[in-house]
């Protein structure tokens, strides 16, 4: 009975100490806890959580998916454990699994405001715009105050709506109540970017950057957008958007294109096709860094 009554009082302490290392931003202190419960509880459902929180806060995400997964297969309706996993899927840009997973907490717990935050942030990265709005309104219905459904419900209208007086005063209203509104809108404009849709990037990173004038890292950003988005870069939009793969393709075309080009009706042009592509070439390597001065002053 003794001994039974003192492992509580250790997973109790331990517990409490976890937490408080934890709000504290001190994951070291907090994994060292950890270590110590599972060293003598190895199955323990709460340590186990909070050694998955520790590496998904650390980019740890395979671990901490692999410790989740493992957490509910003995604990199927672990609702932490499930939010964490979600969390940890979105992250991954295992998208799927992600909504398959905030579909069944919403069927469990169908008031979860949580849920519809990550479910409308989910739809949001996804570009499922409508969605993500509808799912951020069902959240403010039930938090009307809740930061990050807020947050979420002004970008989407800002992508939906384009920067007009009304998003504007919104975003601007957002920013004053919650400070690191510009870091999620900042977020976003790399969402945008990688989906290729840099004018909605450019336009967000200018709000951004008109509430938060003193920011370095936003002010970059918007050079950066406004050399993408220059009607001169129109033919380099591929390399932008596609990257080393568009780069490859483009050099893997040229070198078949151009041993196969003199058995086909086209070989009297081959020197002046040689020529344009060349320039092309210079062109990628020559213009944007010129364009990037120019808009720099």
């Amino acid at each position: 009975m003794t001994d039974d009554v003192d492992q509580s009082n250790f997973l109790e302490d331990a517990i409490q100490k976890i937490q408080f290392y934890l709000e504290r931003n001190n994951l070291q202190g907090a994994k060292t806890e950890i270590n110590k419960v599972l060293t003598e509880n190895p199955d323990n459902g709460t340590a186990l959580y909070y050694s998955a929180y520790v590496d998904k806060a650390e980019d740890n995400y395979d671990a901490a998916e692999a410790t989740l997964t493992s957490v509910l297969s003995s604990q199927p309706n672990d609702y932490y454990a499930q939010q964490l996993l979600a969390d940890v899927y979105i992250e991954q840009k295992k998208y799927a699994e992600a909504e398959q997973l905030l579909i069944r907490i919403l069927k469990d717990y169908p008031d979860d405001v949580d849920a519809y935050v990550d479910y409308a942030w989910l739809m949001l990265e996804t570009m499922n715009i409508d969605k993500a709005m509808v799912l951020s309104q069902e959240a403010i219905k039930r938090a009307p105050d809740n930061q990050r459904a807020l947050q979420i419900s002004v970008i989407g209208s800002l992508i939906q709506n384009g920067v007009n007086d009304e998003t504007r005063e919104q975003l601007q209203k957002l920013g004053e109540q919650f400070p690191d509104t510009t870091s999620t809108c900042m977020t976003m404009v790399s969402i945008l970017v990688e989906e290729g849709r840099n004018k909605e990037a450019y336009e967000i990173s200018q709000e951004v950057l008109r509430i938060n004038p003193s920011s370095s890292s936003a002010l970059e950003v918007v050079k950066e957008l406004k050399v993408i988005n220059h009607w001169s870069m129109t033919p380099l939009r591929p390399l932008s958007k596609y990257g080393w793969g568009a780069s490859i393709a483009i050099w893997a075309f040229a070198v078949i294109g151009f041993r196969v080009i003199d058995k086909t009706p086209l070989a009297p042009y081959s020197t002046p096709i040689l020529l344009v592509f060349l320039a092309f070439v210079i062109y990628s390597w020559v213009w944007p860094p010129i364009l990037r001065k120019l808009i720099a002053r």
